[in-house]
C-alpha cells in the first residue's frame, strides 16, 4: 500500500499519520479510524481484517543462497512482548532443525533491523506484508521453509467519524489496496 497512490487518486483529502504503539481510543474524536495490528480478538471495537499476516525469511536477492541454519540470523525485540510475535526459535522449530543461538543478532527494533537486511547483514524474519513490495521489485528473495502465522492488520472507523465523506473514501481505498494483486 503506497499513500502516493490515494493523494494521486484523492488530493483533495487531508490525511494525517499517526504512529503510536498504544491503543488509541477512537471515540475521544481526535482520530477518524485506525490500522492495528494484532489478533482480531485483541481489539476492543469492531475491526474488519485487511491483511492476515506471515512471516517469512529473506534476504537481499543478491546475497548468496545459504540455507537459515548457516547464515547470519536478524531479529529484533517486539515492542509489545505480550503479543508473542514470531521469533527465529519458532521458525527452527517448525522447520525441525536446530536453533543455532550463536549465528543470531538482535536488534532494539524493526527498523534496525530491516537496516541489517538490506546491508546485507544476514536474513531477517519478516513480516510478509513489509517485505512484499521487495519481494515484487527483486530486490528482496524469500529464503525456503516454513511460514509463521503473523496477525491481522485490522481497520476500526471511530464511530462518530465514520460517515464523514473523506473517511469513507480513505477506507474504501485501504480496502482496496489490501486486496491480493
Amino acid at each position: 500500500m503506497r499513500l502516493s497512490d490515494f493523494f494521486d487518486k484523492h488530493g483533495d483529502i487531508r490525511v494525517e499519520v499517526e504512529t503510536d504503539d498504544d491503543v488509541l481510543d477512537l471515540r475521544t474524536g481526535r482520530l477518524d479510524l485506525a490500522i492495528r495490528y494484532g489478533p482480531q480478538s485483541a481489539a476492543n471495537e469492531e475491526a474488519e481484517i485487511l491483511v492476515s499476516d506471515r512471516y517469512i525469511p529473506v534476504s537481499l536477492a543478491d546475497q548468496p543462497e545459504t540455507g537459515a541454519q548457516d547464515s547470519r540470523l536478524l531479529g529484533y525485540r517486539w515492542r509489545n512482548a505480550d503479543m508473542g510475535g514470531p521469533t527465529w526459535e519458532e521458525w527452527f522449530k517448525e522447520a525441525g532443525e536446530t536453533f543455532p543461538p550463536d549465528r543470531i543478532t538482535r536488534f532494539s527494533d524493526e527498523s534496525a533491523a530491516f537496516n541489517a537486511l538490506d546491508q546485507g547483514l544476514g536474513l531477517l524474519l519478516s513480516s510478509s506484508v513489509l517485505v512484499d513490495e521487495g519481494l515484487k521489485s527483486g530486490r528482496y528473495r524469500q529464503i525456503q521453509g516454513p511460514e509463521l502465522h503473523g496477525f491481522d492488520y485490522c481497520l476500526v472507523l471511530n464511530p462518530l467519524s465514520r460517515n464523514k465523506h473523506g473517511v469513507k473514501i480513505f477506507a474504501e481505498w485501504l480496502r482496496q489496496a489490501a486486496e491480493p494483486a
